[in-house]
């Protein structure tokens, strides 16, 4: 019976040192960023935070044009799922917002933002599978498809769009953004 147990985990076993080997190979662990831009009235700085198989997007809006001050943080949470030649694909671990400030909750919390009343300033509040004004986030398990090129410590994702959103095989990006995210 333990050996057949073993059998069993055997092959993912084999499988997630599979992924964790490429993901090393491919992506350099590490903090790869934007510097801050301005996207219709908000002031974001992009980032992509790598640690071996684990990879977290962090978008960061802030008060000022120079992005100092922080007002909310938003991540998405992934575990590296597939990585082969240009297509990446993440799996979704968890979807969170963090206020910065009790301006920014006390909003959050007048209009029920994503179902919940309880923002808390500087208190990261999970919002994975939530209606947040019209935009379902990712859910739980959820497989993001993506594209990705690493070139000399630069990275560079596909482009989404309402069309190519990533949030199925067939939405995935086909062209890449001009953004790109550059190794700390």
């Amino acid at each position: 019976m333990g050996r057949a147990h073993s059998e069993e985990r055997w092959p993912a076993l084999k499988y997630f040192f599979f992924i964790f080997l490429l993901a090393q190979s491919v992506l350099a662990s590490g903090t790869y960023a934007q510097n801050c831009r301005v996207i219709g009235d908000d002031y974001l700085k992009f980032e992509i935070e790598i640690q071996k198989i684990d990879f977290v997007l962090k978008i960061t809006a802030f008060e000022d044009e120079d992005c100092q001050v922080p007002y909310l943080i938003y991540n998405q949470y992934f575990e590296i799922d597939q990585i082969q030649n240009e297509n990446l694909n993440l799996k979704t671990k968890k979807v969170t917002y963090t206020a910065f400030s009790e301006e920014v909750a006390s909003a959050l919390r007048m209009i029920n933002y994503c179902g919940f009343s309880e923002w808390q300033v500087r208190s990261e509040t999970e919002v994975t599978g939530k209606n947040c004004d019209g935009f379902i986030q990712l859910a739980h398990g959820q497989i993001f498809y993506q594209l990705l090129k690493l070139e000399n410590k630069v990275l560079k994702f596909g482009l989404t769009d309402e069309n190519r959103d990533g949030r199925s095989f067939q939405n995935r990006p086909v062209q890449f953004d001009d953004a790109e995210y550059l190794l700390r």
